[in-house]
């Protein structure tokens, strides 16, 4: 026998539309006994869920009446009715559980805040979170079961995925690397300090050197602030602050830089961003972070949506954007922000097609997220 759970204006749709239950269930007991359609209504039992072959939920409380029917022993088909098909999407979402490791480029602290790698693990009861490696760190990305990331002071660090280190890349401490790829058996670093990317094989000898302009060299220090990087199609696709090498002067034409491997040829894809981050492709359609905007761009780079927080760390995971949301400290460099700046920190997870997001909160001690690994 077909049931239908709750006794509002959607299964008043169904029955409308031709869908012939032999009952309804209803939670609230004012209902109890009542018809609707000629169809009877009843409070939720064990013995009545045992005459029920099928149950279709028209009630948007369907995760609720998902564990309430299964606690009442109940163990037969269940649906979801159509005029609630986008519920599916946000239960996806709030049945995703968060399995990774982010970054931090905050000075290390100890052992339990500060930066350094941190494994998060989500389950029902909340998320634990914990420090598997103390450092201050940036670009961080999951290669042949490793994670590789780059530290201020030290350069490329390998761990395994219990935060034991195995390899280690030298670089001059003055670099402060950040974006990092590897691609075809070279390691790619975005060194923000130097206006540069590195080329570099796994013993660290630099194979190659992308400048971003001659400015550094002219002025004895950074003038653009590259950042992330991707490699795609022997291209190096990175974001910086400033495409003209102006953000130390207040011009915040950030955006993002294409730079053929070959030929050292530069395009620029988009700018006019403010403080971008995290480049990367999904789907066959480049997407970064809009970081001070909190904005995801997409296709076009055109804006998605937007959060409060610094948005900066994107990895995309079962069509769902995990994007990192740093404390907001920059809210008073800029004029303009359409939305009130974040003093938190978290991962929020985003379905981009709804629109809607949940968030991770983060202890205080961990207030800037770099990068985002998802297993």
């Amino acid at each position: 026998m077909l049931a239908l759970f709750g006794a509002g204006h959607i299964a008043e749709k169904l029955l409308k539309d031709g869908i012939k239950p032999g009952l309804i269930f209803d939670n609230n007991p004012e209902l109890n006994e009542q018809s609707i359609e000629n169809v009877r209504i009843y409070s939720p039992t064990k013995d009545k869920l045992k005459q029920v072959s099928k149950i279709i939920i028209c009630t948007t409380s369907f995760l609720e009446v998902e564990k309430q029917i299964s606690a009442l022993g109940y163990s037969g088909n269940i649906a979801l009715a159509k005029p609630l098909e986008d519920q599916k999407i946000i239960r996806q979402l709030n049945e995703f559980k968060f399995n990774g490791f982010i970054s931090s480029g905050l000075p290390s602290i100890d052992h339990s805040s500060g930066g350094g790698i941190y494994r998060i693990y989500e389950t029902e009861e909340g998320s634990e979170i914990c420090k598997i490696f103390n450092g201050n760190t940036h670009g961080l990305i999951m290669h042949e079961q490793q994670l590789v990331f780059t530290c201020q002071g030290i350069g490329i660090i390998f761990i395994d995925l219990d935060g034991h280190e195995t390899h280690r890349i030298q670089l001059h401490k003055k670099l402060r690397p950040h974006g990092i790829s590897i691609s075809n058996g070279s390691i790619f670093v975005a060194c923000s300090s130097a206006d540069c990317i590195f080329q570099l094989n796994y013993n660290g000898e630099i194979l190659d050197t992308f400048n971003i302009s001659n400015k550094c060299s002219i002025s004895g220090s950074a003038q653009h602030h590259c950042n992330d990087l991707y490699i795609s199609n022997d291209s190096i696709y990175v974001s910086m602050f400033s495409i003209s090498g102006n953000w130390k002067k207040g011009i915040f034409d950030g955006g993002v830089l294409e730079i053929n491997i070959e030929t050292k040829q530069q395009r620029v894809l988009c700018s006019n961003l403010r403080m971008p981050h995290s480049v990367t492709l999904h789907d066959g359609i480049f997407h970064v972070l809009n970081s001070y905007d909190g904005e995801l761009l997409g296709y076009n780079f055109e804006p998605i949506g937007s959060l409060p927080g610094f948005t900066r760390g994107l990895q995309f995971k079962d069509n769902l954007a995990i994007i990192g949301e740093s404390r907001n400290r920059n809210f008073s460099l800029l004029n303009g922000k359409k939305t009130f700046a974040s003093l938190d920190s978290k991962l929020t997870i985003v379905d981009p097609r709804l629109k809607v997001s949940r968030s991770i909160s983060l202890r205080d001690g961990i207030s800037e997220i770099h990068g985002i690994v998802a297993n």
